[in-house]
């Protein structure tokens, strides 16, 4: 079998692991344990996360799989790599003002059908920057043909880390407020563990140029 079945077939599996641990949340923990208002809170705030996270990427993460088996030498894989980490970066910061002018504005769209969203709005940027250089970096595995763990990580992680804190919720070690806080933490935790993971699999040499 070659490298790309087996990867392949490896993803397959994760996908399908994802999907059932993705139905238990949804069919059971979610409408038994939190309601269908916080639940509703819950993914309409990573659906928005989803809806802004291409604003913060810009698509670099497509342009590192476009350009990547164009790039001859090391140093030119290297660059790309500079500048694909450098771009998420660089726009959320141009993008900071924007959102703190029109911050209430936003809020008050957003909050239209829950009211908890206002509340609750730091977890879309949050979790958006998170998930832009996630996807940077699990591109990175894709060209060095290594997508499973990364695979894992984009397909497998998210849907567990969310029946991990829908147990803790309803065996109450956590309220609603330590829920979307450990949300936002484990998001962060895969985008360290696949951060180390992609420099052991590749380590660019950084420079500005």
């Amino acid at each position: 079998m070659g490298i790309i079945a087996k990867q392949s077939f490896y993803n397959s599996i994760s996908i399908a692991f994802a999907f059932l641990i993705g139905a238990l949340n949804t069919v059971y923990l979610y409408p038994t344990y939190m309601g269908s208002e916080f639940q509703g809170l819950i993914v309409a705030l990573l659906a928005f996360s989803n809806l802004v996270q291409p604003f913060i990427s810009f698509g670099v993460q497509h342009a590192l799989i476009k350009f990547y088996s164009a790039c001859e030498t090391k140093q030119d894989r290297d660059a790309l790599l500079n500048f694909s980490m450098l771009l998420p970066i660089f726009l959320f910061i141009l993008l900071l003002p924007f959102l703190f002018v029109f911050k209430e504005d936003i809020i008050d769209i957003i909050s239209l059908k829950n009211s908890y969203i206002g509340r609750y709005a730091f977890l879309i940027i949050a979790v958006a920057f998170s998930t832009a250089y996630f996807e940077v970096f699990y591109n990175w595995l894709r060209v060095q043909l290594k997508s499973v763990f990364g695979n894992f990580l984009k397909e497998f992680y998210p849907r567990a880390l969310i029946f991990v804190l829908l147990l803790a919720y309803a065996l109450d070690f956590i309220d609603l407020d330590g829920f979307v806080w450990a949300l936002i933490g484990g998001y962060y935790l895969r985008l360290l563990i696949v951060m180390v993971y992609s420099f052991r699999v590749y380590t660019p040499k950084f420079e500005l140029r």
